[in-house]
């Protein structure tokens, strides 16, 4: 698999306007894919202050 393909958003689960599973499910549901650790950590800098 090209390497460029594994850090692609994750598609709906659903037909077009259907809630995507990542804003239904809690975070420890989601499928974990390299995109998962960046959000979480993303999120872990901006309680801590940090911002980008």
């Amino acid at each position: 698999m090209p390497a460029s393909l594994r850090f692609e958003p994750q598609l709906p689960l659903g037909p077009p306007g259907a809630p995507n599973e990542s804003t239904v499910a809690p975070p420890r549901f989601r499928p974990r894919g390299l995109g998962e650790p960046v959000r979480w950590m993303a999120a872990r800098l901006a309680r801590l202050g940090f911002q980008g």
